[in-house]
């Protein structure tokens, strides 16, 4: 099966109940779900339960997830056989790389459980694992047949996992040129029935970019990077969630935006204000961050990185940038 570049549809349902998935399906779960999936919806269903998190996306463990899996698919039949992705980020990366190799490509679907994963993970085609502690450095595009939001099981989320997921509604909010993401930031809030609210408009948002740049051959799908140069560095150098790195990652690229004249700043004040982050009161060493940065898949050469910056509300601009002058803004920003 060969995935080709389309925008993965999305359904959006009240619960479990109104969820139909093809009867030659593996699916790939998150193991801290088994007590908030209702029994009923995983009987008489192959499951291939995982430990969610950066461990299950590393490189080192995938032949031991390869032998099981393959196991479990001896008693379906390849022609039509789908993946279901049930989980966060980490397990939406994992599955999704798994099915586009596993008998060269089978039918993937995403049920993201975390609102992280439902506003960005699961939609764009990107799958990837981790190499010797970096993050995301081999991966595929492999577009899912179908996303299905379910209501009840982002809702029944943690608190603090609607608030890591604020940011990335933030980031596609200040990317937008639409009438929603000045809407997004005049009454920002991480309640789950804001988000739910929302979904809709921020996943429309990542596809009008997606679709423009499906495998980032343009530069145009680059800008759903912003935020996330620093951002990845801070996640990986000091063991933060990934919605909050961006966070940081945001506030950094908005001042530097800021400082090197593209925005405004009276208005990226503004937009920093919503952000409520303030990292320059963060013990964190430029150097160390540096030393995940020069290793990030941004970096377009040996003494440059692709970053984005942003010029006005829905207007960002990728640029390359030296090492030497990332190394200085930090400083700068640190200070």
């Amino acid at each position: 099966m060969t995935s080709k570049p389309f925008i993965s549809p999305c359904k959006f349902v009240a619960s479990f109940t109104a969820v139909k998935l093809p009867k030659n399906s593996i699916c790939i779960v998150d193991a801290r779900l088994k007590k908030i999936i209702p029994k009923g919806f995983l009987r008489n269903r192959s499951i291939y339960w995982v430990q969610a998190g950066e461990r299950l996306k590393a490189l080192k463990g995938l032949s031991g997830h390869y032998s099981k899996i393959l196991k479990i698919a001896q008693k379906h039949q390849r022609s039509g056989l789908t993946l279901v992705a049930i989980g966060g980020g980490s397990v939406g990366d994992f599955a999704g790389f798994v099915a586009s190799t596993l008998f060269r490509g089978v039918a993937l679907v995403h049920i993201p459980s975390t609102w992280l994963a439902a506003v960005d993970s699961a939609h764009g085609g990107k799958t990837a694992l981790n190499v010797e502690g970096v993050k995301n450095q081999i991966g595929t595009y492999y577009f899912a047949q179908q996303v299905l939001l379910v209501e009840t099981l982002l809702k029944g989320q943690p608190r603090a996992r609607s608030q890591e997921a604020y940011f990335e509604f933030l980031k596609m909010a200040l990317l937008s040129s639409r009438p929603w993401g000045k809407a997004f930031l005049r009454n920002a809030s991480s309640e789950s029935k804001f988000l739910w609210k929302s979904l809709k408009f921020a996943i429309q948002e990542k596809n009008s970019i997606v679709k423009k740049d499906p495998f980032e051959k343009k530069g145009i799908r680059h800008f759903l990077n912003f935020g996330h140069t620093l951002g990845h560095a801070v996640e990986s150098g000091y063991k933060l969630p990934h919605g909050v790195a961006v966070g940081y990652g945001l506030d950094f690229a908005l001042w530097w935006s800021i400082h090197r004249g593209y925005l405004a700043p009276k208005s990226g004040g503004i937009m920093r204000e919503v952000l409520g982050m303030n990292l320059s009161k963060k013990v964190m060493s430029v150097s160390h961050l540096m030393s995940l940065l020069v290793k990030d898949k941004k970096k377009t050469s040996l003494g440059s990185l692709n970053f984005v910056f942003l010029k006005a509300h829905g207007s960002p601009l990728l640029k390359e940038v030296r090492v030497s002058e990332m190394r200085a803004a930090l400083h700068r920003y640190f200070r």
